[in-house]
């Protein structure tokens, strides 16, 4: 599976989010260095190590068999669709924010297909989960704790 650069970094960067992460079966991570760089599928788990199918499979020293991995601290986890809008339920968010997500989608904008709408509709839903349950908002290179807004006062009736 591909993801887009803007995928992996905003939510390699969303640190809360990737220090809640158990790695289950089905599960996407993106390493970024070394032998294996790349994004790969986790097939099974034995204890601390994760057997998973991915981009480097094709390199000569994996030739074309699982490949193991031992320390998903240091992988970036890309969750699905599915993980996203479970979090966000969970986190107690108005179906309205939910719903304008999918609004605010420019009706006619041109996309590339629909990879491109699932990552967009991914980055969305991830905004909405960093504001509603960790309080930060993306700043173009970060996420950042978002100062509360000034409560004002009620208007008097007069």
């Amino acid at each position: 599976m591909e993801f887009t650069e803007k995928e992996i970094e905003r939510f390699g960067k969303a640190k809360e989010l990737q220090e809640e992460w158990v790695p289950k079966r089905g599960d996407w991570f993106y390493k970024a260095d070394g032998l294996g760089q790349g994004t790969w599928l986790i097939c099974t788990i034995a204890g601390n190590t994760l057997w998973c199918a991915g981009e480097g499979m094709n390199t000569p020293i994996f030739k074309n068999r699982l490949v193991e991995f031992r320390n998903p601290a240091n992988y970036t986890w890309i969750p699905s669709l599915e993980n996203l809008l479970e979090m966000v339920i969970k986190t107690e968010t108005d179906a309205q924010d939910i719903g304008r997500i999918l609004v605010d989608f420019k009706v006619g904008e041109k996309m590339t297909g629909i990879s491109e709408f699932g990552s967009r509709l991914k980055l969305s839903l991830l905004g909405i989960l960093m504001c509603k349950r960790y309080g930060q908002k993306w700043d173009g290179k970060t996420w950042k704790k978002q100062s509360q807004p000034e409560k004002k006062p009620p208007k008097s009736k007069k």
